[in-house]
């Protein structure tokens, strides 16, 4: 009977170990392209390199060339990444459209990472290591077997909102994960 019992026990205190895992340690939420967060003017601004962008008129309107394509510009001397650690709303708001995110900097930061890629799958939050003001961000996409999702060379970004750290550097990794 005893043993019966200290396996139960055992066993609940597993549960609990298990359940009070914290999987969103720092309470992190990832935008990506696809929220149409940060602006087309910042993304031109900080180029990424071997992506094109497309050049515009001064009324908006994106420049066409003779035969009808866009005109584009591609900087070869820009990084392959840039990463932002954003403490206040003056700098994002040079960074965001209007309205797409709220961000408390009282509580919270901002960590942004563009980077070259040929797809806009969402990203997802596989780890956040923080020591001494340098957080490890690992992230990954997911991606359905057989599926061609590529698209033209284009500027992939992560924009992390999270709990206020004082974070000094960043660095990002990128995985994909294969589903069926």
């Amino acid at each position: 009977m005893k043993k019966i019992i200290g396996v139960i026990l055992f066993l609940c205190f597993a549960v609990l170990l298990v359940g009070c895992k914290k999987k969103n340690k720092y309470h992190a939420t990832v935008y990506t392209n696809s929220n149409d967060v940060l602006s087309e003017d910042f993304l031109f601004n900080n180029k990424i390199k071997k992506v094109e962008y497309h050049l515009k008129n001064e009324d908006g309107t994106y420049q066409i060339d003779e035969e009808g394509y866009y005109k584009t510009v591609m900087d070869e001397d820009a990084p392959e990444e840039r990463t932002y650690i954003v403490k206040d709303n003056d700098t994002l708001s040079t960074m965001i459209n209007s309205n797409k995110v709220t961000v408390d900097f009282d509580t919270q930061i901002v960590v942004v990472n563009l980077f070259y890629s040929t797809y806009s799958r969402d990203l997802f939050i596989s780890s956040i290591k923080y020591e001494d003001g340098n957080a490890k961000f690992k992230l990954y996409d997911k991606h359905k077997k057989g599926l061609k999702d590529s698209s033209g060379p284009h500027c992939r970004y992560a924009f992390i909102i999270m709990d206020k750290l004082d974070i000094k550097t960043a660095t990002f990794s990128y995985s994909t994960k294969e589903v069926l």
